[in-house]
This record gives C-alpha cells, sequence and structure tokens, in this order.
C-alpha cells in the first residue's frame, strides 16, 4: 500500500503536469525546412523586429484601430493600411483581404 503523503504527491505531480500542458499555448515555433520561403501552413512570412516591435508598442495597450482620432468618432480599421498602399502605389484607393474567397467576393 503506497503511504498516503506518497499518494498526495503523486497525484499533485500529475494535477501540475496536466494543468501546464492543457495551459501550454498550442501556436509554437518551428524551423522551416521545407524548401518553400513563403509556406502557408506554416505561418507565411516572419514579421521583421521593426514590425513586431510596433506591435508590441500598440498592442499593450488600446489602440486607434477603428477610432478616429482627428473626429473622435468610429473610424475604419482599413484606413490604416490604404494610406501606406495609395502612397506606395499611387492609387486612389486600396483594400486588403486575408483570404483568397474575399479576394474573390471584391473583384
Amino acid at each position: 500500500m503506497i503511504p498516503r503523503s506518497e499518494l498526495t504527491s503523486r497525484i499533485a505531480g500529475e494535477l501540475a503536469w496536466r494543468l501546464r500542458d492543457f495551459l501550454r499555448p498550442s501556436l509554437r515555433r518551428v524551423i522551416n525546412a521545407s524548401g518553400v520561403v513563403l509556406h502557408t501552413n506554416l505561418g507565411r512570412a516572419p514579421l521583421p523586429e521593426a514590425a513586431l516591435d510596433h506591435l508590441r508598442e500598440v498592442s499593450i495597450g488600446y489602440s486607434n484601430l477603428e477610432f478616429d482620432l482627428q473626429d473622435g468618432s468610429r473610424g475604419k480599421r482599413d484606413v490604416h493600411v490604404e494610406r501606406t498602399l495609395q502612397q506606395l502605389l499611387g492609387c486612389e484607393a486600396a483594400i486588403v483581404v486575408n483570404n483568397n474567397a474575399a479576394a474573390v467576393l471584391v473583384v
């Protein structure tokens, strides 16, 4: 027969292991050895350090994602990338979608 203190210790250890396993994020860094640079299943392209720094800075608190700072009213989230694309491409309007189905719908 196992002493009560040892049994309690084993149960606590097992629970701790299961809890750590349960709480561990499922999204992890991996090595892309596929030979495909922009691999869809591996998160596509890694972000540059400057982009990560900006994401950290903005995501620590609230942001103006859908808030117009000039008007003090509800804004649109796509204006942030639209302005950049307009300047970069010299176009009068731009939009970014995150999947092929949305792109086909837009066209």
